[in-house]
């Protein structure tokens, strides 16, 4: 890989989770690995046997002098020594890596117990914090190329020294330039070893004599500027599973023609491509962030999960319509903006998603009068096309709101499977009424539907507090619609939140 910019680097590689793997920490303020707890002290402390083996003596030979004076310790007493080998790099990896390191020094047999640690995290220097360490702009380039130095050296040498067995994360940020390329390289070829790489904010230029990662297991671009011929690095990580490719610019499509056999997750967010278009046999869970475009997926008859949001007002339809290659999954998760200008679902044989079990939908309802627009009553088209569909999970946030209604009850196909309905954002506005009782008309062993007033957090990005302000005023309303209509249906309805306003429905009723 080639570094063509000079932006803030950030090199990763791990092997836990993906939400852990884009964790932002603080930046240090010291030179090399700074005063950060988790990294290194400078490389000379490394690098240097002499003064190690200088402080190693020194400290046996003051222990013996305390068991001279004090007697030999108890036999009962814990010593580190008496842990099996296995046990001890794994007491040795709790601590920062800079004390890990320290606390080596201290026994002979402990020597490379830190080689083992599993975290590596370096924050270094950034261009915009060292030029301000000094008025004078010269002397400001130089402190900042001495700073920057000193953290590469610092690096370097615990890189050269550890193990590199075990690694959990290895992380570098700090503000790099095109003629530091040998060191990324380096450090790219060290995370690597774990299986797992995450890039973000660098720029990258795959040539055609690349050799590849044939051991990488994830792969994570962030904010990435692609240059040169992606698709043939993609073809050479034959060990691929795990794909992600968040924000990325340089390319106008992605279509990998090569098979990543072993692929089973991929995520495409936030680009601004034409197409996308994959062959992965083993392909388990497909994610797609981003405006309408053609997606192709091949032979992924291993595809069980999917995670849809297209931008727009015809995110819906396209997601049921567009996309054919997400028929065979078993749990599928939406993300939509509803209007009444939005595309409305053409009418389709029964019978699309014949393996949909469990379904997602996030739906914000753009409109000025939530009471007139029917927008939403789409979901009971989405409904007939997954005949066999267990659980739904329905959020809704609507724009404006207003006051309670009934409405007429819509169209929709018997559901012999449908078991459990859960809609939050719940207000009572005429499209909610509509599609809830077309829910408990039509699913015959629907066991519950519960239904929240709250927006939640959990569901949409950001505060959700102004939402829910007035919730004192309508859960009274939503209370008594579902003790009518339970009667009505014969079937339970469940009100979350329903216990505090008892009293109140019941007055109201």
């Amino acid at each position: 890989l080639e570094l063509t910019q000079a932006p803030p680097l950030l090199l990763c590689c791990r092997a836990s989770s993906r939400s852990e793997g884009r964790e932002r920490r603080g930046a240090a303020g010291m030179a090399g690995a700074g005063e950060d707890e988790s990294a290194p002290p400078p490389p000379s402390a490394l690098l240097d046997q002499k003064q190690p083996m200088e402080e190693t003596a020194a400290a046996a030979g003051k222990l013996t002098r305390l068991e001279h004076e004090h007697g030999a310790p108890d036999e009962t007493s814990f010593r580190m020594e008496d842990l099996p080998a296995e046990v001890q790099p794994v007491i040795m990896s709790q601590l920062p890596l800079k004390e890990a390191v320290r606390t080596s020094i201290v026994s002979r047999s402990w020597r490379m117990l830190w080689t083992f640690h599993s975290d590596l995290c370096f924050d270094g220097p950034t261009p915009n914090d060292l030029d301000s360490d000094t008025d004078d702009k010269f002397a400001g380039q130089d402190s900042t190329k001495m700073k920057r130095a000193k953290f590469i050296e610092t690096v370097n040498s615990v890189i050269q020294q550890h193990s590199g067995i075990g690694i959990n994360k290895f992380s570098v940020r700090c503000g790099m330039h095109k003629e530091y390329t040998d060191h990324l390289d380096r450090w790219i070829g060290f995370a690597t070893s774990s299986k797992s790489l995450f890039l973000a904010s660098v720029s990258i230029k795959p040539n055609s004599v690349i050799s590849g990662f044939t051991i990488l297991r994830r792969l994570v671009l962030e904010f990435v500027k692609i240059l040169g011929d992606f698709p043939g690095l993609l073809a050479k990580c034959s060990g691929l599973e795990d794909l992600e490719i968040i924000g990325c610019y340089g390319v106008d499509n992605l279509i990998v023609p090569h098979k990543l056999d072993k692929l089973q997750h991929l995520l495409i967010a936030g680009m601004d491509i034409q197409m996308v278009e994959f062959h992965a046999t083993d392909l388990a869970h497909f994610e797609y962030k981003g405006r309408v475009i053609p997606i192709v997926l091949h032979g992924c008859s291993k595809l069980e999960k999917a995670t849809m949001k297209f931008n727009g007002t015809k995110a819906l339809a396209h997601t049921f319509t567009a996309v054919p290659s997400i028929l065979s999954v078993k749990t599928l998760h939406l993300q939509a903006f509803i209007s009444k200008y939005a595309q409305k679902l053409p009418a389709r044989q029964q019978g699309m998603f014949l393996h949909l079990r469990h379904m997602t939908c996030q739906l914000i309802v753009n409109s000025n009068d939530p009471n007139g627009d029917n927008g939403i009553l789409q979901l009971a088209n989405c409904l007939d096309v997954a005949p066999r569909l267990e659980t739904l999970h329905l959020h809704m946030l609507c724009a404006i709101s207003s006051s309670f209604s009934s409405g007429e009850v819509a169209g929709m196909r018997r559901h012999d499977h449908l078991k459990t309905v859960f809609m939050s954002g719940f207000r009572c506005y005429k499209a909610q009424i509509e599609l809830a009782c077309c829910i408990l008309r039509n699913a015959s062993v629907l066991e519950q539907l519960i239904i929240e007033p709250r927006i939640t957090d959990k569901v949409w990005a950001g505060d959700c507090s102004e939402w829910n302000t007035d919730l004192g005023q309508i859960l009274p309303g939503v209370c008594e619609w579902a003790q009518v209509t339970s009667e009505r249906f014969r079937k339970v309805i469940s009100v979350v939140g329903a216990s505090h306003h008892t009293t109140e429905a019941s007055l109201a009723q």
